[in-house]
């Protein structure tokens, strides 16, 4: 005759006790809820050779797909669910690192009816190849650059593969062969990155992240406007920008009037300037403003 449980077992919360005196500790007992008697084994093995593969993931799901209970394959890999699925209706797949997902088979679960369902899982082609991800962002504050290409490239500098950042400045390059590869990370207004190289293995897993510093020329500003003569734009004019410096001036670029009398300062950097344009016969746009 077997001994079975027919209460669980119930601990009290832990308490002290002191010379002379006494405690009272009461505790509810809950009875063991009935067996199951059901069980779902089976056996996951290589599709091609049929070796077992030890730590297979076993999924039991409802029918509509929704998770319900997991287990590993030994190290023979066989698995078993013994008396831990209900009975009912189920569906159930394997997967295994560097394997294929198998396919997802139906079964039902009866009581005092054992069920066998084994498995052959194919090479995942994918885990030949290796994958590069990182995160780039701005060195100065830490804020991630958006819309910044990554070019993966042989040593010989040919390109391989390009990419760009998501809004989290994320990138991901995957299906990549191994082999040596040099990264780098460009974004508008900041410096280009070092060249990163890295030694990529089958199934390896690199994470490269970059800091990409502001480049001077993207804290400057620029300065434009139009030239009238007899309120009509006036093109092929000679336009002055003059750098204040202290109680005097100085001109730092000379641009010329498009058709529409439009001019354009690019890279101007912080400071307080005077626009100045001088016509042949003496005519003169004068104009104060700073740049900041």
């Amino acid at each position: 005759m077997t001994i079975r449980d027919l209460y669980t077992l119930t601990a009290s919360a832990p308490f002290s006790l002191e010379s002379r005196e006494t405690e009272d500790i009461s505790l509810l007992l809950t009875k063991v809820p009935p067996s199951l008697n059901t069980l779902l084994y089976g056996k996951v093995v290589k599709a091609a050779g049929g070796e077992p593969i030890e730590g297979a993931t076993i999924k039991v799901f409802s029918s509509d797909l929704e998770p319900l209970y997991h287990t590993l394959t030994d190290a023979e890999g066989n698995y078993s669910f013994v008396n831990v699925i209900p009975p009912g209706t189920y569906k159930v797949a394997a997967v295994a690192e560097n394997y294929l997902l198998s396919e997802v088979k139906s079964f039902s679960i009866r009581k005092r009816v054992p069920l066998t369902d084994n498995f052959k899982l194919a090479f995942n082609p994918l885990a030949f190849y290796g994958i590069i991800y990182g995160k780039i962002v701005a060195q100065e504050t830490g804020v991630p650059l958006s819309y910044c290409t990554i070019v993966l490239s042989h040593p010989d500098e040919t390109a391989y593969a390009e990419t760009i950042t998501n809004e989290n400045g994320e990138y991901l390059f995957y299906h990549i062969p191994p082999g040596h590869y040099d990264i780098i990370a460009k974004a508008t207004g900041h410096l280009d990155s070092d060249t990163f190289s890295v030694e990529l293995h089958p199934n390896d897993r690199i994470q490269v992240n970059m800091g990409l510093r502001t480049a001077a020329m993207a804290e400057t500003g620029a300065i434009s406007g139009v030239i009238q003569i007899n309120n009509s734009p006036a093109s092929s004019i000679p336009v002055f920008l003059y750098r204040k410096q202290g109680e005097g001036e100085e001109i730092v670029q000379v641009q010329m009037t498009q058709e529409d009398g439009l001019y354009l300062f690019g890279a101007v950097e912080r400071g307080e300037y005077v626009v100045r344009a001088k016509l042949q016969e003496g005519g003169v746009y004068i104009e104060v403003l700073s740049v900041t």
